[in-house]
C-alpha cells in the first residue's frame, strides 16, 4: 500500500514586485513556480592564473587565485555583479512526498515496515554548515582545494570567509545540495505465539514479541553533510531525529 502527494506554487501577481523586477525574467516572482533563492551560477574553481586573468571576475574580488569559486557572466558585460543572479535550485518545501507501508505474515511471525520520502527540495549549505564557520568541523571539511585536489568538495582555505569581497561564500548554486530523501521510518518485527505454540492454553488471550525501531535507515545527499533532510526548512543545523529500538513483550490473560 503506498500513496503520493504532489503540489507546486506559482504567483499569479506578486504586489509586493515593482515593474523594474517585472521586467527581469531571470529574478521576478510573479508568473514563476517555487525555486529556492536568488543568486549567480557557480563554474567550478578557478584553475589557472590565466584563467583567473581571462574570466569575468565578481566586483571587488582583486586577489583571486586558483581554487576560488568562479561565477558565470550571464549578461556577457565582462564582469560579476547583481544584474547576473537569477533564480536557483528547488524550494525549502518539497514537491512531492509519499510513503509505502508493508503489512507481511506467515505462520505467526509479521513484519509491518513504513517507508518514506520526499523529491524536488533544496538546501542551501553556503550558511556556515558546510563551509565550517559556524565552528563545527566534521570530515568533509578537509576535502578542499589544493593543487593536488583540483576536485574537492569545497573551496581553498581562506583565513576570512570575508577575504576577497566574499567571493567564495556569495549565495550560488554551488552550496545547493539536493534535500530529497528515502527512509525506512518504522518497522516491527514479531511472532505471535497464540498462531501455533500457545492455542491449547486458553487462559492466555495474547502472547507477542515484538522488536521495533524508527528512523533506522536514511538514504539522502544531506547526510554527508550531517543533516537530516526531515530537520527543519532552512539551512540550520538542528537537532537530528532520533534512531530508537525497543522490545516489546505483549501478554493477555
Amino acid at each position: 500500500q503506498g500513496n503520493i502527494t504532489y503540489f507546486d506554487e506559482l504567483w499569479e501577481v506578486n504586489p509586493n514586485e515593482g515593474e523594474d523586477v517585472l521586467k527581469n525574467p531571470n529574478k521576478r516572482n510573479t508568473h514563476v513556480t517555487s525555486y529556492n533563492m536568488i543568486g549567480y551560477k557557480s563554474l567550478g574553481y578557478y584553475t589557472s592564473e590565466e584563467d583567473v586573468v581571462n574570466s569575468p571576475r565578481l566586483l571587488g574580488s582583486t586577489n583571486l587565485r586558483p581554487g576560488d569559486i568562479k561565477y558565470a557572466d550571464l549578461d556577457g558585460n565582462g564582469y560579476i555583479d547583481s544584474n547576473d543572479q537569477v533564480r536557483l535550485g528547488k524550494g525549502y518545501t518539497p514537491r512531492f512526498t509519499y510513503g509505502i507501508n508493508v503489512n507481511l505474515g506467515y505462520k505467526g511471525f509479521f513484519l509491518y515496515a513504513l517507508f518514506q520520502g520526499s523529491g524536488k527540495r533544496d538546501f542551501n549549505m553556503g550558511d556556515g554548515t558546510i563551509n565550517g564557520r559556524n565552528g563545527v568541523v566534521h570530515p568533509y571539511h578537509k576535502d578542499y582545494w589544493t593543487p593536488e585536489n583540483t576536485g574537492a568538495l569545497l573551496p581553498r582555505l581562506l583565513s576570512s570567509p570575508l577575504y576577497n569581497n566574499d567571493n567564495n561564500y556569495q549565495t550560488s548554486d554551488f552550496w545547493l545540495v539536493d534535500a530529497s530523501y528515502f527512509r525506512l521510518k518504522s518497522l516491527q518485527v514479531g511472532y505471535d505465539f497464540k498462531k501455533k505454540l500457545l492455542t491449547r492454553i486458553p487462559f492466555v488471550s495474547t502472547a507477542k514479541i515484538i522488536l521495533s525501531g524508527s528512523n533506522l535507515l536514511t538514504f539522502s545527499k544531506t547526510m554527508d553533510f550531517y543533516y537530516d533532510p526531515e530537520s527543519g526548512t532552512g539551512s540550520n543545523h538542528v537537532y537530528p531525529l532520533q534512531r530508537t529500538y525497543s522490545l516489546t513483550i505483549n501478554l493477555g490473560f
